[in-house]
């Protein structure tokens, strides 16, 4: 199972994938909304079954409400979020970001307080 990494390169947050030997399996990517892109046409490409559905998004996931027959909402449910692993939301596995983050800030503030 890929998992995505959140890392900070050239003072920007990128997101890329790893395999199970941590080697990396992706590009870059600049936003998560990329990396998840990424992820699903990854999954879809790894199947060689026949391919029953048509699109590569849950059409529940577009859709920001869906009311049933009395009129509430099943935003929060499971369902919404299908079944398949490429329809669940993607989150970050490993962070290195904010390591890098905050080491930069802490060695930022040393040099403003020495220099002032």
């Amino acid at each position: 199972m890929p998992k995505l990494v959140k890392d900070f390169e050239d003072y920007k947050v990128i997101y890329f994938w790893l395999d199970d030997n941590n080697q990396c399996i992706s590009a870059h990517f600049p936003t998560l909304a990329h990396a998840k892109e990424w992820f699903i046409q990854y999954h879809f490409n790894q199947y060689t079954g026949p391919e029953r559905r048509k699109r590569l998004v849950d059409r529940r996931s577009s859709e920001s409400k869906v009311l049933n027959h009395a009129g509430s909402s099943k935003r929060g449910s499971k369902a919404s979020h299908g079944r398949r692993i490429t329809d669940r939301p993607i989150r970050v596995d490993i962070d290195l970001a904010t390591e890098k983050l905050s080491a930069m800030v802490k060695n930022s503030s040393v040099r403003l307080v020495k220099t002032s």
